[in-house]
């Protein structure tokens, strides 16, 4: 798709590509910009950006030894 609007840009002199966030991803975005640094006219992409984002950390490191803490007598946990 974004070869595809490099195209047009030839064609038009330059171009705005308008992208569903569905078409939106860091390859398109890559491609997006090794492209437009060598075309002769530029592409503008507009879009809106994903609201789905996901960030991950790293687990706890575990303690070491086997199974679950043994409780002591008289505790009421």
């Amino acid at each position: 798709m974004i070869d595809q609007g490099f195209m047009a840009a030839k064609v038009f002199g330059k171009a705005i590509l308008l992208l569903d966030r569905y078409f939106l991803s860091i390859p398109a975005l890559e491609r997006w910009k090794e492209a437009n640094t060598s075309a002769a006219a530029p592409l503008h992409i507009v879009t809106k950006a994903k609201a789905n984002v996901v960030a991950y950390e790293n687990p706890q490191a575990r303690k070491k030894g086997r199974g679950v803490r043994r409780r002591k007598a008289g505790w009421s946990n």
